[in-house]
């Protein structure tokens, strides 16, 4: 049903905000975690593009990753992610830019504290892999 969804709203027989209220009744509560990401992938395919161009789209699907229970969020992240793999790094990107703006009209602050003991060996692989030689950790 994602996938047509998406050819209705590519040929101009739906509009976003139509999409939007499929979408949105796709991720509604009785329907499987691995059901709503399949939903996705269809209706995506491999051009996020109406995420850049779709508010109303992007937003469904923003509240929907937010209220995600920790397991149900644990199940869908890899369906997604390779969902999103396959789109463009720059449509990526801008979507990245777009879930910035959703809430607040402007930029995200976004604040990350780094465990040392966690991290430390990854940075130190990741600086032998670059040739940066020893980090300090």
């Amino acid at each position: 049903m994602g996938r047509t969804t998406r050819l209705l709203l590519d040929a101009g027989l739906i509009d976003g905000a139509d999409a939007a209220l499929r979408l949105h009744r796709a991720l509604s509560a009785g329907a499987s975690a691995d059901a709503k990401a399949a939903w996705i992938t269809g209706f995506l395919g491999r051009s996020g593009i109406v995420l850049v161009h779709d508010p109303a789209v992007l937003g469904v699907l923003d509240e929907w990753l937010v209220g995600l229970g920790e397991q149900e969020f644990i199940d869908v992240l890899p369906l997604l992610r390779r969902t999103f793999a396959e789109f463009d790094p720059g449509v990526r990107r801008n979507i990245g830019d777009r879930v910035t703006r959703i809430d607040s009209g402007g930029p995200v602050e976004v604040s990350v504290a780094f465990d040392p003991a966690l991290t430390g060996p990854a940075v130190a692989t990741a600086a032998r892999l670059l040739g940066i030689g020893e980090v300090a950790s």
